[in-house]
Parts: C-alpha cells; sequence; structure tokens
C-alpha cells in the first residue's frame, strides 16, 4: 500500500520530512478537534506558576505541583512572547507531544525501516492518552517527551560513540527531574542496561555529567527562590510519606499498568496487544543478535520502564510500590507504540492493513469520547463562570471545581483569583455568613460537588434557599456534535452501549438558588 504510493519514489530525505509533516499534521489537527482545555485540578497549579514566571516572580512553594520549572518555565516563556490565552497556556504540552511523535519517527526511520516508521509514529499520534494529555495543562507530555528523547539519545551515543549524544542523554534526563521529580524512577531502568547488555564504557561519564548540570542548575534554582537546595526534593518526599506511604492514598499495585493496557483499554485501545505480538514476533531476533540493534534496544526500554514502573519499591515498611496513575502511561507509549509498529510488518499485509484502520479510527473514536467526558465534567463550571459575568454584583457559592475553573479563565483574562465571586462552600468563613445581608447564589452541582475531597457533603437544598433554576451547562466543544451524530445513526448499537453514549450528552445538573448570606445554611 505505502511502497506504491508516488511518495516512496522521491528522494530518501524528502521522504522523511514529507512522510513527518503529514503525520504531524494528523497528529494536530486531531487535537486541535479534540481539544480539551482546562479540567480545575493541578492545571491551575501549572498556569499560576508559568504566569509567575512570564512576570518575573519567583516564589517558593510546598507542592511539588508547583516546583515543576521543567514545566513552567518553558510555559512561562511561551506565554511572554505569544501572550496570554488558553491556547498559548497549552502551548507547551502541545509541542511536546508533537516532539515525542517526531522523535520516535526519526528512531524507527533509521533504526528499522520506513515503514513501521510510519505505522509507530500514526500509532503514537492517535493513541487517545497521547491525543488527551496534549491539549490538558499537565506535565505528562512534557515528562514523556524528555524521557524518550533521554533513551533514543542514548542509542545513538550507544551506536556511534558519540560524546555529545551521552552528554545529551544525561540533559534529557535532569529535564526528566525537572518536569516530574517522583519520574526520577526511569532513571533505575538505565541502571539495568549494564546488566542486561552485559558492557560497560567509559563514554557513560559524559551522561553522568550531563545529569549533574542539570542537577547543579536545580539545586541554584531552589537556593535562589526558597533558600535551600534540596526544598523540592524535601516537598516531594515529605508529601509522599504523608499521602502515599503513612496516609495510603494512590495506587501502588504492580499489576496496575498491564491492567490499564490488556483490560481496561480506553487509554490505548489495541496498540498494547500489538506491540506484544510484536514483540513475541521479534524476541529470536532479539536474542540471536550480538550488537544491540533498534529493535533490542526498544525491547529494553520498554520492559525496563515496565518493570522499574510497576515493580520498584519506595518504601519496605509498610510496603509500598511505585504510586501509579493511569496518566503515568505515557512514559512508556513511545516504545509501545514502536513495536505495534514491528507487529504490523509481520503481520500477512491484508490483516495488517485492516488493524492499521481499527488501531487508528478507534484511537480517533477514543479521543472524541475522552474530550466528551472530559467537557461534560467541566461544562457546569464553564456556565458558572458565564453566569458570574453576566451578574458581577453577585457571590456565587458551589463546588471546588466551580471555583478552581472560574480561577483558570480568570488568570487567563489577566486578572487574579483574589477578587473571584465564585467562591467554594468550604472557603466561606462564619464570619463572611454572619456580618454580611448581601443576597448572594448558591449552585448544587451534582457533575462536581465531591470531587474535591475538600467539597462538602449537600444532598439537597436547604429550606430556606429559594428560586431553585436550572443552569444550562456550556458546550461540549466537536465531540457533542460527534456524539449526537452517533446516536443518531448507530441504531444498531447494544442498549447497554447506548446508554452510556447517552450519559456522555449531558452533565448531571447543576441547580442555582438565591440565598442570604447571612443565613445560608437557614439556621436562623
Amino acid at each position: 500500500m505505502i511502497a506504491n504510493f508516488p511518495i516512496a519514489y522521491l528522494d530518501r530525505r524528502y521522504r522523511f520530512s514529507l512522510y513527518l509533516f503529514i503525520i504531524l499534521s494528523i497528529a494536530l489537527t486531531t487535537r486541535l478537534v479534540f481539544f480539551n482545555g482546562p479540567f480545575g485540578s493541578d492545571d491551575l497549579v501549572y498556569l499560576r506558576r508559568s504566569l509567575d514566571v512570564t512576570y518575573g516572580e519567583w516564589a517558593s512553594a510546598n507542592y511539588n505541583g508547583a516546583l515543576r520549572y521543567g514545566y513552567n518555565i518553558p510555559s512561562g516563556f511561551i506565554l511572554y512572547l505569544f501572550g496570554v490565552n488558553l491556547f498559548t497556556a497549552n502551548l507547551w504540552p502541545l509541542l511536546c507531544s508533537l516532539i515525542e511523535i517526531a522523535l520516535v519517527f526519526r528512531f524507527v526511520w533509521n533504526g528499522i525501516n520506513h515503514k513501521t516508521a510510519i505505522y509507530s509514529a500514526l500509532f503514537l499520534a492517535l493513541m487517545p492518552l497521547h491525543v488527551a494529555v496534549s491539549t490538558r495543562l499537565h506535565a505528562d507530555p512534557v515528562v514523556s517527551m524528555f524521557l524518550t528523547s533521554s533513551f533514543i539519545a542514548f542509542f545513538k551515543a550507544e551506536t556511534t560513540g558519540n560524546k555529545l549524544a551521552y552528554f545529551l542523554t544525561g540533559i534529557a534526563l535532569g529535564c526528566v527531574f525537572w518536569v516530574k521529580e517522583l519520574a526520577v524512577l526511569t532513571f533505575s531502568a538505565f541502571l539495568l542496561y549494564p546488566l542486561i547488555f552485559r558492557c560497560w564504557k567509559f563514554g557513560w561519564i559524559y551522561l553522568v555529567f550531563g545529569g549533574l548540570v542539570m542537577l547543579l542548575a536545580h539545586f541554584a534554582l531552589m537556593t535562589m527562590i526558597a533558600g535551600d537546595p534540596l526544598h523540592a526534593f524535601k516537598t516531594v518526599i515529605g508529601q509522599l510519606n504523608r499521602s502515599f506511604i503513612g496516609g495510603n492514598q494512590g495506587e501502588d499495585s504492580p499489576w496496575y499498568y498491564f491492567y490499564y493496557l490488556f483490560f481496561d483499554i480506553k487509554h490505548t485501545w489495541l496498540i498494547p496487544v500489538l506491540a506484544l505480538y510484536g514483540i513475541c514476533a521479534t524476541i529470536k531476533t532479539i536474542f540471536s543478535e550480538r550488537s544491540v540493534s533498534a529493535v533490542a534496544y526498544a525491547a529494553y526500554w520498554l520492559v525496563s520502564l515496565l518493570l522499574v514502573l510497576s515493580f520498584f519499591p519506595v518504601s519496605l515498611a509498610p510496603l509500598k510500590f511505585a504510586m501509579k496513575q493511569s496518566n503515568y502511561l505515557t512514559l512508556f507509549l513511545a516504545p509501545i507504540a514502536v513495536f505495534a509498529g514491528i507487529a504490523i510488518q509481520r503481520l500477512p499485509r491484508k490483516l495488517g492493513h485492516f488493524l492499521v484502520f481499527l488501531a487508528l479510527a478507534g484511537g480517533i473514536g477514543l479521543s472524541f469520547l475522552e474530550q466528551q467526558a472530559y467537557q461534560v465534567f467541566t461544562a457546569n463550571s464553564r456556565a458558572l463562570v458565564a453566569f458570574a459575568e453576566q451578574h458581577p454584583q453577585r457571590l456565587v457559592l458551589g463546588s471546588v471545581n466551580n471555583r478552581n475553573i472560574a480561577c483558570v479563565y480568570a488568570l487567563l483574562g489577566g486578572d487574579t483569583c483574589d477578587r473571584l465571586r465564585i467562591n467554594d462552600f468550604a472557603d466561606i468563613t462564619a464570619e463572611l455568613t454572619s456580618s454580611n445581608s448581601e443576597e448572594a447564589y448558591a449552585v448544587i452541582d451534582r457533575e462536581t460537588l465531591g470531587w474535591s475531597p475538600r467539597d462538602i457533603k449537600l444532598d439537597k437544598a436547604p429550606n430556606c434557599w429559594r428560586d431553585g433554576t436550572l443552569l444550562s451547562p456550556a458546550d461540549s466543544g466537536n465531540s457533542q456534535a460527534l456524539l449526537t451524530l452517533v446516536l443518531n445513526s448507530a441504531t444498531f448499537l447494544p442498549a447497554s452501549l447506548k446508554n452510556k453514549l447517552q450519559s456522555l450528552q449531558t452533565p448531571q445538573p447543576a441547580t442555582l438558588y438565591r440565598v442570604d448570606l447571612n443565613n445560608l445554611w437557614c439556621e436562623g
């Protein structure tokens, strides 16, 4: 199919550039069509700290998300160059997502073959989770790009002996640390390399130098903003001990990622299954080769990361393995895509083409459902922002997410969150309610109330709240139109699936009430 296409007869350099341009265009278009935007969680922290960098404000913090300057500094610089809006705020993770696709394409193009490079890059470009995280104000695409860069730079260094490539590997690993401190667990994967390939090279010292440059730079930054070079380490370790190890919060099952890769496949679709076949189909070749081939290296890349991120103990008493979240899957999506591309080349031609179509079409379908679920969750919060703008003299009380989304849009509009007219119930003090006779609005948003641990429990409106009216949710983007089209045309869908899709059409209701602040809970 690809070999007969006219592009195949172009010069090798032009073919590489043209194929890469087409793949990145597909990736960018998909990401813009299924743009996610703010969620009202850690994205608020990233945006606030990026804007601090934009305005030249450097302050300490005791939350690890606020200290991730591998995200905050580039993002803040982009906002400084291009202005502050939702797209530019999201530009750094979006660029990193595209860069990672390009890196995988080049690695496979040079190391394996051209067809496999095309398949691998397309699989990564249209994997649902890779699409979703690229348009969220979050560090996942950034840390994944730097981690992929480090593995690919190390392969180049190992196969060419290039000292600069070793040094850049260390720089990339240092950037991983700058973006997400807990991602340093991935460094352990490199410690497995000499054991697996039975080698030791003096050139690795340049890798260490590169890492030390980034570590010392981080120490200097922490000294400048916090007066303590180890501030980030202390913050992360303290938070880990309080919440994960001591507080028993978060997942640590060593089988967590395997479940999401092979059973709950909404984030990755069929790509891990294809990758598993690709590994099985090449395992004999991998073990029979004397030199480190790209295929053998990709196997080491994938397996070492899976082993470290699944089974590495961060505490022995009590026994706790590395903390896991579904978004951390992005750390090893690149080598999974590589082996999925290899699998297609090992399958019969017609079956391979069918599976490519199924994998890409399914990836697009799940990406649109991912956007719809994301947008539906925030639809009431976004609608409440518009409502508050129409009623600037009235205080609006709601969930933590209602306030966080309002804060995101205030920051994007050049304001601060200190003068918000939307507050969450948990932040309303007794002093405010007892001394203020102002009439306000309260909203019971069934979609988001209870999402945050800080949310108060509110099963029904107190009896003195009056004039309850339903809030009309905000638009859910392109996915809303696609979902409506699917539901109107797909009469063949099973009833259970159709019911699940219908539940994604609109959020749970949000009801607005008029309230008196001096008697908010109807106690007088």
